[in-house]
């Protein structure tokens, strides 16, 4: 995507739109956040046409593996946290295995934003471990 394209889905995602529906609660176990729904992902995609923004099936699918990726490997846990590198890792290593190419569109800004802003995850550098997300646990 150009950097112009970038930031029109940065407007329409941010101004015209509500946001995802970050926080339900996935309905097989209970437990785990949703970063977006399929309902949502198809309203993206339609909204990004609609506006002129060509929002490729590669990157729809894109989005349902990083959905299935938060909701099944990642928990908000108030005394939990996680080295943010590994999280980053998971998610690529989950990629390539579904799809055996690199992630396109959500790489490790846009990684690290959707954990701070969606899942309320905090970061914290520590000497040792280096950046860590809190609040929030990696599930295998």
């Amino acid at each position: 995507m150009s950097a112009t394209a970038q930031t029109q889905v940065n407007s329409i995602t941010t101004r015209n739109y509500p946001k995802t529906s970050v926080g339900n609660v996935n309905a097989q176990d209970g437990l785990s956040p949703v970063f977006m729904d399929k309902t949502s992902i198809t309203d993206y995609g339609e909204r990004f046409q609609l506006s002129g923004i060509n929002f490729s099936p590669e990157e729809m699918h894109e989005l349902g593996i990083f959905n299935e990726f938060l909701s099944h490997h990642v928990l908000k846990n108030k005394i939990s946290d996680v080295q943010c590198i590994l999280l980053w890792n998971e998610w690529v290593r989950t990629f390539l295995r579904q799809t055996h190419e690199f992630p396109k569109l959500i790489l490790e800004n846009e990684f690290r934003t959707v954990v701070e802003e969606h899942l309320g995850a905090g970061i914290v550098n520590e000497d040792f471990r280096g950046a860590v997300y809190t609040g929030i646990k990696f599930v295998p």
